[in-house]
């Protein structure tokens, strides 16, 4: 995903730390994910996953971390 479509994310809700936004395409599946950068977060392995990079973006800045 290039840096000119992705729409504003917000850190991690968890960690605070910033996300990155990728896209993924092959021959079946093209999506566009965000996750947490942050190694030693405990949700650095959960992705926000979409159709386009707004939708994942929209998930991503809409989950609730609690504390960080």
């Amino acid at each position: 995903m290039n840096a000119a479509a992705t729409p504003k994310l917000l850190p991690c809700p968890f960690c605070g730390a910033a996300p990155k936004a990728e896209e993924f395409n092959d021959e079946e599946v093209h999506t566009f994910f965000v996750s947490c950068v942050n190694q030693d977060c405990p949700a650095c392995s959960v992705l926000a996953s979409g159709d386009t990079p707004e939708d994942a973006a929209e998930l991503w800045n809409t989950r609730n971390g609690g504390a960080a």
